[in-house]
This record gives C-alpha cells, structure tokens and sequence, in this order.
C-alpha cells in the first residue's frame, strides 16, 4: 500500500515537531520512493537531510545505500568509483553493527554494480557472499533474486549445465513466495515476468538448448557411423 505509506510518511515529515522525528521520517519517506521506483525523488530527500546526517551518524549508512540504489535502480552511468565506497561503508557498518538486512542489502548492491560493469568474477564473489548472508538472515525473496542473478550470469558466461542446476534450485527458492511476489508486481502495474515468470522461460530457452545439442550430437554421431560403413565391424566368419 504505497501511496498510503507515502501520504503518510509526508505527513509525519510534515508534522514532526523534533529534528529527529523529521529526520526519521524522512528516511522512511525516501524507503517508500525507492520502493515505489522514484529514484529522483528518493535521492532528493536524501540530499535534503545531509545536513542533519552528522548529527544521526546511525542513519549515514542507510542514507548512503538509499542513494545508491537509487542511482543503480534508475540507470544512471555513475562509475563504480563513485558508488562502491558508499556501499563498502554500508557494508563495513553493517558487519560491526551485526545488522544482517542492511548487509544482505550492500553485498546486492555491490554484486549489481560488478554486473553492471562486466566483472563478472568480482559480480559472483559478491553473489555468492549476499547469497550466503540472506539464507543466514532467513530472506527468501532476497535468497531467490540472488540465485537468479547468478544462474543467468553463469548462463551468459555458457556454463550451461551449472545454471541449469542454480536455476532449478531458484525455482524451489521461488515456490512459498511466488504468489506473494507476483501479486505485488501485478498491484504495482508490472508483469508476470517481473513478477518471478522470467525464470520459467529462461530455463525452459536453456533445457531446449541443451536438448538440441544432444540431439546434434546425436545426429553426428549417427553420420560418422553411416560414414564409416562397415569398416568398424568384425569380418564375417562362416560357421
């Protein structure tokens, strides 16, 4: 219920009668964007609390991931010398502070500039760390986007029979949360793909891909067989 949340969240940020009741106000109204997929407004309520930000130290991890993700979320051509130092603080907080959501979150993030930027062996190590952290947390639908993640980089990269493996085991991540998660794609005015569907095509392109090889294997070996002739078999001995 976004809209809710965000008139809601504005009125809070409206009504605060503390610095900090409008600062933690705000940090959830800019959740709220992001969710909703306003990456600008997002970053302008972000931007518009840095002056308060040195005296909430607690709230300058959250409000550096929330900007970054914004900027991942909207596709802006940001390097990754940019990004990558606020999600390692992220992340560096996360681990002292054993916050283990907002870890799950920077490792993501951190995996999604990797990808973005085509370093793949960089973009798994954090795939399989943001992985292990969200099985650790018990986050499904973080467990589940991860796996999936990293069965398409391995399918890009023509590992063919591992990502079949990594996503089969996306599809039992997928199964307690599939209705929930495509029901709240559907309300956001998103697509059965975007909703988890994707998985179902990607793997059944690459089953169907691995079945023609077998079967062009196959013909080939049949071919070289007629080829060959006789010539492989024993001479006749009469009895």
């Amino acid at each position: 219920m976004l809209d809710q949340a965000l008139d809601l969240f504005h009125q809070a940020r409206s009504n605060a009668e503390t610095p900090t009741e409008r600062h933690e106000a705000s940090l959830n109204l800019a959740r709220a964007l992001l969710a909703k997929d306003d990456r600008t407004g997002a970053i302008e309520v972000i931007h518009s609390l840095e002056e308060e930000l040195p005296r909430h130290p607690e709230s300058t991890p959250q409000a550096r991931l929330i900007v970054a993700l914004s900027h991942l979320q909207r596709r802006a051509e940001l390097p990754a010398g940019r990004i990558e130092p606020r999600l390692r603080a992220v992340l560096t907080w996360a681990e002292s502070a054993d916050k283990a959501e907002w870890r799950v979150a920077a490792l993501d993030a951190l995996a999604r500039v990797a990808h973005r930027d085509r370093r793949l062996a960089g973009a798994m190590e954090f795939d399989h760390r943001a992985l292990l952290a969200a099985q650790r947390a018990r986050l499904p639908e973080s467990e589940f986007r991860i796996r999936h993640r990293l069965a398409r980089a391995l399918r890009d990269s023509g590992h063919r029979d591992q990502a079949i493996a990594l996503y089969r085991q996306a599809l039992v991540d997928l199964a307690p949360i599939r209705q929930r998660l495509l029901g709240e794609t559907l309300l956001r005015g998103g697509s059965f793909r975007e909703g988890g569907g994707a998985i179902y095509y990607e793997l059944a392109d690459l089953l169907l891909q691995r079945a023609e090889a077998y079967r062009g294997a196959g013909r080939q070996t049949a071919e070289a067989r007629r080829q060959r002739g006789g010539r492989d078999s024993l001479p006749h001995r009469p009895r």
